[in-house]
């Protein structure tokens, strides 16, 4: 009933069916007669535009893969003993809490700044076993961070009979009632970041000079051995007493730090590190928070340049696009004075200069616009056009 309203005849009566759905088709008859004719420019602005895209978005995601390239690059040249997130508690045991409430609730708190899981250690003072001098350690999975030079790894700590691994020499490893050692191997820390330089690891890099200087000016330490496993450790009667450091450290890797969140990271740390200090047992929360964000905004300076010089190439692919667009100006301003010389609308020489579909292009029946408009698509623009001297064209195809 809307299209019978719509496209009434002179006489007021609604047109036939075939009639209304060709006046309706022929803009698209139109804009497919356009595309066949100006294929080729217009396939050159789509390839243009698209490009131009491809080139954006590859940018885009260079940008960010060179920014987290960078902050990975400056993380990896951080030093081992401060590349981490440690949380350091010094005290006597048994005076504060037990170990197992300590170490709950500093991995609770790891747990909102990074989501691996926090290494535990243990440090003991210099003690005396026996008659002689001990430095005893502690490192849960400790098969991670060391590297054999004899024997075998330790199985996990019983104090009745506690496997441990020699790290340094320089004398006897005594037994006592209630703490019974077993070295079952030699080895080195693979890296200084459980211990930084309490322990001496195979990447602190001194030379055999420096370390032959340092053994010269002071004496000789105690052998040092460590146990796997802190909390079976900690079991043992004959340590209760005994001044100790607890550590909890979460390595700082690569894969651990990205570009797009190296800023939230050290937010995040500083709210731990508040809550820390805030608690009652006296936690010291360490991790370098400053280079981080150095390191982000090194990372944003070299993004940038890369943007830079990418958004030229996106900038030209662009340019090529407008220009190749440009140039069928002048055959779209010769359509519309060929379609106004015919007699078409304002609103539809817009359409069909444009290639849309809607309302009847032409005031005139649908047989002269459907000529005309004909016309329109399939000649060339003549100073002639509206000067008397008209081409005959043929008729557009039926619609169907």
């Amino acid at each position: 009933m809307f299209l019978t309203a719509h496209f009434a005849g002179p006489s007021g009566r609604g047109l036939p069916f075939s009639a209304v759905m060709r006046k309706l088709s022929f803009p698209f008859w139109l804009a497919g007669a356009r595309l066949r004719r100006r294929g080729g420019p217009l396939v050159l602005v789509v390839l243009g535009l698209a490009a131009a895209t491809a080139m954006l978005a590859a940018v885009l995601a260079g940008t960010v893969a060179a920014q987290d390239r960078e902050v990975g690059r400056q993380v990896e040249q951080l030093p081992a003993k401060v590349r981490s997130v440690r949380v350091n508690w010094f005290s006597v045991g048994g005076q504060v809490a037990p170990y197992a409430t300590l170490d709950a609730s500093v991995r609770r708190q790891l747990e909102r700044v990074l989501p691996e899981r926090a290494t535990g250690t243990s440090l003991y003072r210099e003690h005396q076993f026996g008659g002689a001098l001990l430095s005893l350690g502690a490192v849960d999975d400790l098969g991670r961070w060391v590297r054999l030079r004899s024997g075998r790894l330790p199985r996990v700590c019983r104090p009745q009979h506690c496997e441990v691994l020699v790290v340094r020499r320089g004398g006897p490893i005594t037994n006592v009632p209630g703490l019974r050692l077993v070295p079952v191997g030699e080895g080195d820390l693979r890296t200084a970041t459980l211990f930084g330089d309490a322990i001496p690891a195979q990447d602190l890099g001194e030379s055999a000079f420096v370390e032959k200087i340092r053994r010269y000016h002071r004496p000789a330490p105690p052998p040092l051995v460590l146990a796997n496993g802190v909390a079976a450790l900690d079991r043992s009667p004959v340590l209760h007493d005994a001044y100790r450091s607890y550590g909890w450290v979460v390595p700082l890797r690569r894969g651990t730090v990205r570009s797009w969140s190296a800023d939230a990271l050290a937010t995040r740390i500083e709210q731990a590190r508040t809550a820390f200090q805030g608690s009652s047992f006296g936690f010291e929360l360490t991790a370098p928070t400053d280079e981080l964000l150095a390191a982000a905004d090194s990372a944003r300076v070299a993004g940038r340049r890369l943007l830079l010089l990418g958004g030229e190439a996106v900038a030209l692919l662009l340019a090529f696009a407008v220009l190749v667009a440009a140039r069928q100006r002048p055959d779209a301003e010769a359509q519309l004075a060929r379609l106004s010389a015919a007699g078409g609308a304002r609103r539809g020489r817009a359409r069909c200069s444009a290639g849309w579909p809607g309302r009847p292009l032409l005031r005139r029946s649908p047989e002269a616009a459907a000529s005309r408009s004909a016309r329109c698509s399939n000649t060339r623009c003549s100073p002639a056009v509206g000067s008397g001297s008209r081409r005959r064209s043929r008729p557009p195809p039926p619609w169907w």
